[in-house]
């Protein structure tokens, strides 16, 4: 019932056999970036420079001194390509996760240090928020958050321009890390409830829509009013329900001036 091999045909299935095998290991080291010469490992020697890189510009950047702010400056630059890099190389599963969560931390940590000292150079604190924002940090939400409301409730004449930058940044890392915005809320302050408020509004998120609309009926016409100015960024329909549906009170005409006026040009 069986037929005989001969020992030609079982050198001949040894032989396809080996060029599967080659050609299988072929393709997943062409998936992995490996070399086929044992000299090194180019890839992983460009990851490791990456590492290197990153890590001295976040020594530069902690490095406070004021005669390295240009310095300084173009280290926060920097390191802005060399984070997008880190995060295309761990999109393509060629750093791992804890490396890349690591790197990550540590330069958010140095953005936060910048952005956070009233005593920065002004430039920096700039860049830096900026930069958080670009690269969606999603731990930074909390400690930005802390830092708009210090900066709503009493500005230097140098912080206000960062105020935009901060709600920007915070626009920019978006939901869902945005959630955790709301445990700002319950505030005494009415400076910390409009800044919460701005920077919900600002998103014209549907998942903030339930906290902006709550606001506009603040006890504080500071909070209705700062939120009101950026409800326009949910699309006309959305402002044009609210003032359909705002009652005849004198806050709530005040509110509905306010939505109406952005509106206008639409």
């Amino acid at each position: 019932l069986h037929s005989p091999i001969s020992r030609a045909g079982l050198v001949g299935l040894g032989l396809s056999l080996a060029a599967v095998l080659i050609s299988l290991l072929s393709t997943i080291r062409d998936q992995h970036g490996q070399p086929d010469e044992p000299q090194g490992h180019p890839q992983r020697d460009v990851l490791e420079r990456l590492r290197q890189r990153i890590l001295t510009l976040v020594g530069q950047i902690m490095a406070r001194n004021v005669e390295l702010a240009t310095r300084r400056l173009d280290a926060i630059g920097v390191l802005g390509q060399a984070l997008a890099e880190l995060k295309a190389a761990a999109q393509q599963g060629l750093v791992a996760d804890h490396i890349e969560t690591s790197l990550m931390g540590q330069a958010v940590g140095a953005l936060l240090g910048v952005a956070k000292i009233r005593g920065e150079d002004a430039d920096l604190r700039l860049h830096a928020i900026r930069l958080l924002g670009e690269i969606e940090a999603p731990s930074a939400v909390l400690p930005l958050g802390h830092l708009l409301i210090r900066l709503y409730a009493a500005p230097t004449q140098r912080e206000r321009p960062l105020i935009s930058e901060v709600i920007q940044a915070l626009v920019g890392i978006g939901f869902p890390a945005l959630g955790d915005f709301k445990r700002l809320l319950p505030l005494e302050e009415p400076w910390g409830r409009a800044a919460v408020g701005r920077v919900y509004a600002e998103t014209g998120d549907e998942r903030a829509w339930d906290v902006v609309t709550g606001l506009l009926t603040d006890p504080s016409a500071a909070v209705r009013n700062e939120v009101a100015h950026a409800v326009y960024r949910f699309g006309k329909e959305k402002a044009l329900s609210l003032v359909r549906e705002a009652s005849d009170t004198e806050d709530v005409l005040e509110v509905r001036g306010i939505l109406l006026e952005t509106l206008r040009g639409w």
